[in-house]
């Protein structure tokens, strides 16, 4: 049975032969590969070699491929975004009817913008962020997809790992459960109500 066929049997949930493997080493492969510090025998290897080599399935289509997402995320014409790049700190801005929604960025030891302080901090963030929600759309790119898919071949059933391209301004994606879960508990049930994903 190749991963890909057990890869798909696990998502049925039905049973296979033996324990199905797909790490995520993409981080670790990558910060090494930019510092040099990749082990020996992987110093000349792209990632899916790694995975190959390792003998485990590879999950993700767009995390240090170099292929395009499988989902597309656009926003309606009320939502305006704007980004300002102020050093090594950037800030990603979302305006809504009940005011903005800030990202903090910071350019991390690898090159990579991670994010520092996320939107939502408190119960009134909650409220623009149901807004943003309500005026962003999200769409199964099938062609990108079937790229992945035949990037992949018999290593595994290709998934996403992001709903949208752009986390910052994405109503789940780059918020952090920690950081969403209390203004969300103190939140009126109306309000509750109205984000359904």
């Amino acid at each position: 049975m190749t991963k890909r066929e057990m890869n798909i049997k696990v998502l049925k949930g039905e049973g296979i032969p033996e324990v199905f493997f797909q790490p995520s080493i993409e981080w670790w492969y990558w910060y090494n590969r930019e510092r040099g510090t990749l082990p020996e025998r992987y110093r000349e290897m792209e990632l899916i070699d790694v995975f190959d080599d390792l003998d485990v399935s590879i999950r993700y289509i767009d995390y240090f491929t170099g292929l395009p997402g499988v989902v597309r995320m656009e926003h309606s014409d009320k939502v305006k975004v704007k980004e300002k790049v102020e050093g090594d700190r950037k800030f990603t801005l979302v305006e809504t009817h009940k005011g903005e929604l800030i990202t903090e960025w910071c350019l991390s030891t690898e090159n990579q913008w991670r994010i520092l302080k996320h939107p939502i901090g408190g119960q009134d963030d909650i409220e623009k962020a149901i807004w943003l929600y309500e005026n962003t759309n999200y769409f199964f790119v099938r062609e990108n997809f079937e790229r992945g898919s035949e990037f992949f071949g018999e290593r595994g059933s290709p998934s996403s790992a992001s709903p949208g391209a752009d986390t910052s301004t994405s109503p789940f994606m780059g918020w952090g459960s920690r950081t969403l879960s209390t203004p969300w508990r103190t939140t009126p049930r109306r309000s509750r109500g109205s984000w359904r994903p």
